[in-house]
């Protein structure tokens, strides 16, 4: 009988070996920045007092400046995407953008 007992609870401890789960990565991708929207503004070369001078309307260089704006949004959410896949390379780049996300 406890040979029948010995048995069994070798068999059963044996058995019961661990299994490794092999977990499906599930890869996550950012999204893309919204593109940015084309401008058209009409430059006036203007001459005055024997200089030269380029102008616009002043409604044309407030929607320029806010086409600067998205310029400025769009290369900044590019560099957080280029840094999210670059998160294992330790970029100094990366690195400064994140001191400077934190500071704000």
């Amino acid at each position: 009988m406890r040979i029948i007992l010995l048995l069994s609870l070798i068999l059963i401890l044996s058995s019961c070996k661990t299994i490794e789960t092999v977990e499906d990565e599930v890869t996550v991708h950012p999204n893309l920045p919204r593109p940015i929207n084309s401008l058209q503004i009409e430059w006036n070369v203007i001459e005055y007092s024997d200089k030269i001078y380029v102008a616009t309307t002043y409604e044309e260089f407030l929607d320029y400046l806010q086409f600067n704006q998205d310029v400025i949004r769009y290369i900044n959410q590019l560099n957080k995407t280029v840094c999210f896949y670059r998160t294992d390379l330790d970029d100094t780049i990366c690195l400064d953008k994140d001191q400077e996300e934190k500071n704000n």
